[in-house]
């Protein structure tokens, strides 16, 4: 008798104990991505996001946050949501219009320079993001073991030096400023993607690439940088 009433309860057990353990064993990521701006009603980044926060990865829980194309306050909303959600991982997405493939940026540059106003109507011209700040911050991952492994899952992603000097830039600079400002453990790396097909109009051509292909790079980019994340000494 007793031994037919324990098997139960140790089943129950284990699978209550495996349900935890995957739990705990899942990474956070957070993915974020911009409005539309310049006039345009779409921005590549958003329709990535959207997405991806209604497709399932194994290991790997995905939150979304869309910003302002607007210098410092999409600052302001980034990190109100990282310290809400706590992540493991910030991967930020952004739109880069003549872009031919996903570009992975290995750093921000301490300068706002923009060539046209933001959301708000700022015009930020040869000034640096934060005074006396580093002339530049790199990736906060291993960027080249990212680019390696992405490329053996055959994703033809490009090794960027230059995230612009638009709001794109001005957002990863300060997420990396306070990364280590505050000491943050979460990894952090922007990403810029070209324009839909859809948004370039039938009688111009423009390199863009299929809504599809991009929400899968993207996907392949998060699964890669949760894994480096994981095991920095792993190279």
């Amino acid at each position: 008798m007793s031994g037919g009433t324990t098997t139960p309860l140790v089943f129950v057990f284990s699978v209550f104990s495996v349900a935890h353990i995957l739990v705990f064993m899942m990474r956070h990521v957070l993915l974020t991505a911009f409005e539309p701006f310049g006039g345009q009603d779409r921005n590549a980044s958003l329709e990535v996001a959207r997405a991806l926060a209604s497709s399932a990865m194994a290991g790997v829980r995905v939150e979304t946050a869309i910003l302002p194309v607007v210098a410092g306050e999409c600052v302001e909303v980034a990190w109100r949501r990282i310290e809400q959600t706590r992540p493991d991982f910030v991967l930020a997405l952004g739109q880069a219009g003549g872009a031919t493939h996903v570009r992975l940026e290995d750093r921000a540059v301490n300068l706002d320079d923009f060539s046209a106003p933001d959301n708000a109507g700022q015009l930020r011209r040869r000034q640096p993001i934060i005074a006396e700040g580093p002339e530049f911050l790199r990736a906060g991952v291993e960027i080249e073991r990212v680019l390696v492994e992405v490329r053996r899952a055959r994703f033809a992603v490009q090794h960027s030096l230059s995230a612009g000097r638009y709001v794109c830039n001005h957002l990863y600079y300060h997420l990396l400023h306070r990364r280590r400002r505050f000491a943050a453990s979460f990894g952090t790396l922007f990403v810029h993607l070209p324009l839909l097909s859809e948004q370039v109009p039938a009688s111009r051509w423009m390199p863009s690439m299929e809504l599809k292909d991009q929400v899968a790079c993207v996907q392949e980019v998060i699964r890669t940088c949760v894994r480096c994340a994981a095991s920095p000494a792993d190279v």
